[in-house]
């Protein structure tokens, strides 16, 4: 998805998710620290048109991706 108007332009992405919509589409999911990745998702689903199982499994995948890369900016960010 686009930067948000109201995202701090200082702020950098956490992930980059590029989702596959069929018919040879796809799209892509950024998301910046502190952002809540149930909006995040919802609003590509509403824009993206998908349905309410595909939602839930996508948000699921969101969540696993940025489970897995906070701890990572966190060990990043204590080094001095």
């Amino acid at each position: 998805m686009a930067l948000e108007k109201n995202q701090d332009l200082n702020t950098l992405p956490i992930l980059f998710l590029d989702v596959n919509l069929g018919k040879n589409k796809s799209s892509r999911i950024v998301v910046f620290d502190g952002d809540d990745p149930k909006e995040v998702t919802d609003k590509f689903a509403k824009v993206h048109n998908l349905d309410k199982k595909k939602t839930e499994k996508l948000l699921g995948v969101v969540r696993l991706q940025v489970a897995a890369i906070l701890p990572k900016i966190s060990e990043t960010e204590e080094e001095p």
